[in-house]
């Protein structure tokens, strides 16, 4: 307990400098000096003021008594999460510094862009169209300050529920990375559940349409056959796998294709292709450099085989479906399947999507499209 000085606080009359007498109470050490009208109200806060230093010690003094309510209120916020007063401060600190940070959403998008420089060409350019349109609606503000139900008005007006979980994870990917930098305290997309829909199988194509695709890319792109045939009979993936294959990776007298890249380690392999597909090699392969066009130019060739095929609807990567498709159905060998095809992802959703999608004689006809069609 502190001592107190008989004479503490001292009480002195004095002018107020407008000609009247007031009484002063004088707490220094503890506190500043405090006027009052009367003596018998300086005497009255000078006795408060003694009982005060007794009870809760000279620290007291050093906070108002605003403070000191909410210090209590705290405290009882706090109860049973086992932080201090401290501990919470400075949480409390560090989260309104990343809140009123001031990166905006246009230069969180670029930095994010650049970030993901080295992803492959289709992957920039997906995550680029997607961000677009958030930068168009949010792009002047500040990113910690957009919240989950401003993220949930604008995923609505994206349209399908499976368009909107496709602008979801492209977000959930800027503020992954948002939070990364320290941008943000939170990152909004957690709170924002992705929308339920009854999933299709992939899409794939019929005999006729195979055919017809064939057909329109030996009259019209000679050139494109090898890259064609690669992704319809072996399924491989464009630019993680296809774009990176040369002539010396393929042999054809083993009978067998070095998929030395691919989106992941795992997904390397040396895939022994089907004899239809030998067939069209040994015919289009070039003799050297890449086997197929990559980045724009692939598409672009594509599309002109599609369009002189009269293909008006192209599922998302409807040559790979179609190969697992056909292949499932005609060796009846699921991991043989995946095993080619460079699939880890889980045999049942596997089944999921191929199991009896093709029947028998189909499966049976499509490996033997070769080039006399």
């Amino acid at each position: 307990m502190p001592q107190i000085k008989k004479a503490w606080p001292r009480i002195r009359k004095v002018d107020n400098g407008e000609g009247r007498t007031c009484y002063s109470v004088d707490l220094r050490p503890h506190g500043p000096r405090k006027y009052f009208a009367t003596e018998a109200q300086a005497k009255g806060e000078a006795q408060i003021q003694r009982i005060r230093l007794m009870n809760e010690g000279a620290e007291s003094f050093q906070f108002s008594a605003e403070q000191r309510t909410d210090a209590r209120a705290a405290l009882h916020i706090l109860d049973g999460t086992g932080l201090s007063l401290l501990q919470a401060a400075k949480i409390a600190r560090d989260f309104h510094g990343l809140q009123t940070s001031g990166r905006l959403v246009g230069d969180a998008v670029q930095a994010l862009l650049e970030n993901k420089s080295r992803k492959s060409p289709r992957y920039q350019k997906d995550l680029r169209l997607k961000l677009a349109s958030f930068v168009a609606e949010f792009g002047e503000h500040k990113i910690a300050e957009v919240s989950s139900r401003d993220l949930k008005v604008y995923l609505s007006k994206r349209g399908a529920p499976i368009t909107q979980n496709n602008h979801r994870s492209a977000l959930s990917v800027l503020f992954s990375f948002a939070k990364k930098e320290e941008w943000i305290a939170v990152d909004p997309v957690e709170y924002v559940t992705p929308k339920e829909f009854d999933q299709k199988a992939p899409g794939i194509f019929d005999l006729d349409q195979i055919k017809a695709l064939l057909k329109a890319c030996v009259e019209s792109q000679p050139d494109f056959v090898t890259a064609l045939t690669l992704a319809l009979f072996a399924g491989l993936r464009p630019e993680s796998e296809l774009w990176h294959i040369e002539r010396k990776h393929v042999d054809l007298a083993k009978g067998e294709i070095d998929v030395h890249r691919s989106k992941s380690k795992g997904s390397t392999r040396f895939i022994r292709p089907e004899p239809v597909l030998l067939s069209w090699l040994k015919q289009y392969l070039p003799e050297t450099g890449p086997v197929s066009p990559r980045g724009d130019a692939y598409y672009s060739r594509l599309l002109r085989v599609r369009e002189s095929a009269g293909l008006k609807m192209w599922p998302q990567d409807v040559l790979r479906h179609s190969f697992a498709s056909y292949h499932y159905a005609r060796f009846g060998d699921e991991n043989k399947t995946r095993q080619l095809m460079g699939h880890y992802g889980s045999v049942h959703t596997f089944l999921r999507h191929y199991k009896n999608r093709v029947r028998d004689e189909e499966a049976e006809a499509f490996w033997k499209l070769g080039p006399t069609l």
